[in-house]
């Protein structure tokens, strides 16, 4: 599937069929980060033929460490960041698929992890903070793929007083706690 629309910029028929054609684009300017930054960027058929971008030229941009820019239809982000910032970033959970619409994957936002077919309509999420508890990766993933987590620690109430619990999906695919 090549969307129409990748990092904010509605592509062109032409850059679709040298994309089909050739493996990659020319430099496209035009897409948008999700901070609202302009940048520039070719696509290229990736592994297993996903549309990515690639910076290959050198920064098209004013490269902010930390800015993401707005995930492709593969749910990947692109980043402009220093080596040593990209040796620490962290990825969205592997290939995890949305539980909700069984359609899209899963992908990182800054307060959490949610479908990337947001703007089809589908409003899955799991935030990163839950009753005061920093999740980790391992536990988001074991709560999207397996739809629960094993007993946590460390969680506190509106009281202010520790508490433990299990985050369990429930049919409307919301978190919710199971003391």
């Amino acid at each position: 599937t090549i969307w129409k629309t990748v990092a904010g910029l509605k592509l062109a028929k032409q850059q679709v069929e040298q994309l089909l054609r050739e493996g990659r684009t020319a430099r496209i300017d035009g897409f948008t980060s999700k901070a609202g930054k302009p940048f520039a960027a070719r696509l290229k058929l990736g592994e297993g033929f996903k549309v990515e971008l690639d910076f290959a030229d050198g920064p098209q941009r004013d490269a902010v460490p930390g800015d993401d820019a707005a995930p492709d239809q593969t749910g990947k982000r692109a980043v402009e960041r220093p080596a040593s910032a990209r040796a620490e970033a962290r990825s969205a959970p592997a290939s995890l698929t949305c539980p909700k619409c069984d359609q899209g994957s899963i992908i990182e936002g800054r307060r959490g992890y949610g479908c990337n077919r947001f703007r089809e309509g589908c409003d899955f999420v799991v935030w990163k903070e839950i009753s005061g508890k920093q999740l980790t990766e391992k536990q988001i993933q074991a709560l999207i793929g397996k739809g629960k987590t094993r007993p946590m620690k460390g969680f506190i109430g509106r009281s202010g007083k520790k508490f433990d619990a299990r985050l369990r999906l429930d049919e409307q695919w919301r978190v919710v706690l199971e003391y």
